[in-house]
């Protein structure tokens, strides 16, 4: 089911069951596996960061080793936000820009921003690191009140907030009209994928 949450002209998209409890269990076993045994290649180290309360693996290193029949599943999870988010937010053309799967661990959060502005000095919104990036998407893996506390997503100048559920698809622009932040993880890990989306073809993410 499709939920579109509105204030004003600002949407954002909401679909529950995007993916089944199945297929987010079998993505963090091979998340926990891909942190156990990493891929030893060239350029495989920098898409494995890990931090005391936060473990990131960018998505083309599902290809590698062992879990290179995870590729296929996580291009087709792609591909399907893709899909809904065009269709949704009445877009052609977009083209996936990255993909990040995600563990929060207790302590983590994402403090207030915006994916493609930052405010200056003088509090004007200006472009930021990564201005190419048009729509934002979260697929979540587990359950926040469940498998863990806190980590949830909100809007504060929207007065919204989504509480993760597993498998459900998550989708927002990245200007600063969904300016949003993810609280504190109090105990238990939040896995989650992310994938954000571009107009420009040239920052089109390599995926094989």
């Amino acid at each position: 089911m499709n939920e579109a949450q509105t204030l004003g002209a600002v949407t954002f998209l909401r679909q529950e069951s995007f993916l089944s409890p199945v297929e987010c269990d079998e993505i963090i076993d091979s998340f926990r596996y891909l942190v156990a045994n990493p891929p030893s290649c060239a350029g495989c180290g920098s898409g494995l960061r890990s931090q005391p309360n936060r473990t990131e693996i960018e998505g083309r290193l599902w290809g590698r080793g062992q879990l290179k029949s995870m590729s296929n599943r996580l291009g087709a999870i792609r591909q399907g936000a893709l899909e809904e988010l065009q269709s949704f937010f009445g877009e052609a053309g977009l083209h996936v820009e990255f993909t990040l799967l995600t563990e929060m661990r207790q302590g983590d959060a994402h403090p207030l921003h915006a994916d493609n502005e930052r405010r200056a000095e003088d509090g004007r919104w200006i472009p930021n690191h990564t201005p190419w990036r048009a729509f934002a998407s979260m697929v979540y893996l587990n359950t926040s009140g469940v498998d863990y506390t806190g980590g949830v997503l909100r809007f504060p100048s929207l007065g919204k907030e989504v509480v993760p559920q597993a498998g459900d698809l998550v989708g927002f622009g990245c200007g600063h009209e969904h300016e949003h932040e993810v609280t504190p993880i109090a105990d238990g890990r939040r896995y989650s994928i992310s994938i954000w989306l571009t107009r420009d073809p040239k920052r089109a993410e390599r995926w094989k």
